[in-house]
């Protein structure tokens, strides 16, 4: 890259503009900004490029398996989210709740079975949201969140899940995101973790490097900058999880031909993450990983300010 192309392109993070190459993937190029470490394709597609990609036929018949995905298939998960409630009802108040890109709702159905009443969610796919009412029973916007018309000052927690990682606006979508939260509310932020495990090990080979749907990866030094550059505190930083799917299918490779009994694709993570045994030992991982930056998903935890 020629210095005079490394000059224009800023860090859609924390606007560095010291920018390097990281590796190409689909013919897609990612670039990393030298200051946060995070990752970004450059050029970055257009909204219409985007749209197009996920309403294709071919997107929305993979997208179809995890329609019956429910909480129970991110039981692995609960304790983040349900400390992110207790944050929320301790700073907010327990007031409406918004789940944006909320799939087939299994962030808002394990606050309904947390008591939470007030709860809705926005879902770009019609399926999949009308999903996601009848197993939630929650109010769901069949839009994107900049064309939904939201009220202001309205929400007292919203929660963006492997969401981010997917747009080409973050800070657009953290500002809309600032406008429509109530003074204290909460923001739950989990997404890739650009220095996690897989990323970190296996690099272009790993499969959640997959654009244009997955275009950003974000490092902690880079969450924070974007979430303090419009307008949040930043509560918490942390990651956890180990992306399974991953790692089966490398040692899938290493494996004589012979045991492999099933293929990558076909492993049932529902499965998994009912196993006592797997929790336990997600458990003991988490703990671990915490301390040290490396588990996959990257969590944050923001608030608007009072005042």
């Amino acid at each position: 890259m020629n210095n005079k192309l490394n000059e224009s392109i800023h860090c859609p993070l924390c606007r560095n503009s010291s920018i390097k190459p990281a590796f190409g993937k689909f013919n897609y190029s990612f670039l990393e900004c030298q200051s946060c470490s995070s990752l970004f394709v450059y050029p970055i597609p257009s909204s219409s490029e985007l749209e197009a990609f996920y309403t294709s036929p071919d997107v929305q018949k993979l997208s179809q398996v995890c329609w019956n995905e429910t909480a129970e298939s991110h039981r692995h998960v609960w304790g983040v989210w349900q400390e992110a409630l207790n944050l929320i009802e301790k700073l907010a108040g327990k007031g409406v709740l918004l789940d944006v890109g909320c799939g087939t709702g299994q962030f808002l159905q394990f606050a309904r079975r947390k008591g939470w009443q007030r709860l809705e969610g926005i879902e770009l796919v019609p399926e999949i949201a009308e999903r996601a009412r009848s197993l939630s029973d929650a109010k769901i916007y069949t839009s994107t969140l900049l064309k939904a018309d939201l009220p202001s000052h309205y929400y007292s927690g919203i929660v963006l899940w492997d969401i981010v990682e997917h747009l080409n606006d973050v800070e657009s979508i953290l500002q809309e995101v600032y406008r429509l939260l109530k003074p204290g509310g909460i923001l739950l932020i989990g997404t890739v973790n650009r220095h996690g495990l897989s990323l970190r090990y296996l690099g272009v080979n790993a499969l959640t490097v997959n654009p244009p749907e997955h275009i950003l990866f974000f490092s902690a030094r880079g969450m924070k900058s974007i979430l303090e550059l419009t307008g949040f505190r930043v509560y918490k930083l942390s990651s956890f999880s180990i992306y399974l799917l991953e790692w089966i299918t490398i040692l899938s490779e290493i494996l004589p031909k012979q045991k492999k009994e099933k293929s990558p694709a076909k492993v049932n993570k529902a499965s998994l993450t009912d196993s006592s045994v797997f929790l336990i030992i997600m458990k003991i991982a988490n703990a671990i990983l915490s301390l040290t930056n490396f588990g996959d998903e990257l969590v944050a935890i923001a608030q608007k300010p009072e005042n």
